[in-house]
Formats: structure tokens, C-alpha cells, sequence
């Protein structure tokens, strides 16, 4: 079994961790070209409209750092409303017939089929899913006598 607790630090780690990889890195990268093209647009426009790119700028500068904060921040208020705790406990458990996920009131069951991939950088670990979610462990956090080589045993035996 895995389990940590989901702080909004933690959860704030994962936010700035999907907002470096593919989509999203695409669309900061646009709205990054955007807010210089704004900026060049200030000296080289009519001196009337230099407010107006300024703002425009400083918008896509908020979409490309700020806005992926805010919307997470939203997610994580309304999680910790349903589960009535600012921070809760998510355990993910190695079962014989699939993964069970766990966190507040929630519970959801993966076969281990459905793992299609399986990511590991130090301490972080990912499960990949067939239905393009995540499942993250992480190595200091499996406990009651199981650590990570064991059920990367079980993955490789179920996948």
C-alpha cells in the first residue's frame, strides 16, 4: 500500500508538473510569444493604444505562469470541501484482482491491464492508465511491510 497525505503544496507540485508537459507546455509557450509580441507592439504602436498592449501583454503573461495556480487552487478547494478536510489521506493499494484508490470518500478500481505505462524519476512514481489519468507514488510512502520493488514485481507479473 502507498500512502501519503494530499497537501495543496503537494497538490500545487502536480499542477506545476502538468503545466511542463505537452499541451500545456505548447500553449505557455504560445502565450509567452504573445505577451512579447504585446510588448514590441507598446513601442512600436501609436502612443494612445501603449495602455492597451501593456494590458494584453500582462494578461498573457498571467495565462501562461498564473492562470493553471488558480484553476488547481479551485480543484483543491472543492476536494477538500467534498472530503470536509483541508488535507486528506489518499492510499493506493496493490490488490489481487486490480488497484484500489482511496482518498476522503472516494474510491476507484483500476484492473492492471488498464496500467499501460510506468514512469520512475527518484522518489515519484507513475502509473499511466489506459483512460489517460494518473495514478503517483511515491517511494517513502509505501507501507505495512510492501516498498516499490515488490509491487513493480506484481506490476510486471499482472501487466
Amino acid at each position: 500500500m502507498n500512502e501519503y497525505k494530499v497537501t495543496w503544496k503537494l497538490y500545487k507540485s502536480w499542477a506545476t508538473e502538468n503545466m511542463l508537459k505537452g499541451p500545456r507546455l505548447v500553449m505557455m509557450i504560445i502565450w509567452c510569444v504573445f505577451a512579447l509580441a504585446c510588448l514590441a507592439m507598446v513601442y512600436v504602436s501609436w502612443p494612445k493604444l501603449h495602455l492597451f498592449y501593456l494590458a494584453l501583454a500582462l494578461f498573457c503573461i498571467y495565462r501562461a505562469f498564473f492562470h493553471n495556480f488558480v484553476v488547481s487552487k479551485a480543484q483543491y478547494r472543492r476536494m477538500a470541501q467534498a472530503y470536509g478536510t483541508q488535507d486528506w489521506v489518499r492510499r493506493i493499494t496493490f490488490e489481487e484482482d486490480g488497484i484500489s484508490l482511496t482518498e476522503g470518500n472516494f474510491s476507484y478500481k483500476y484492473a492492471y491491464t488498464e496500467i499501460k505505462e510506468i514512469r520512475e524519476k527518484g522518489n515519484k512514481i507513475w502509473l499511466f492508465a489506459a483512460n489517460k489519468t494518473v495514478l503517483r507514488l511515491y517511494r517513502d510512502a509505501f507501507v505495512e511491510g510492501t516498498d516499490w520493488e515488490k509491487c513493480k514485481a506484481i506490476l510486471d507479473e499482472m501487466i
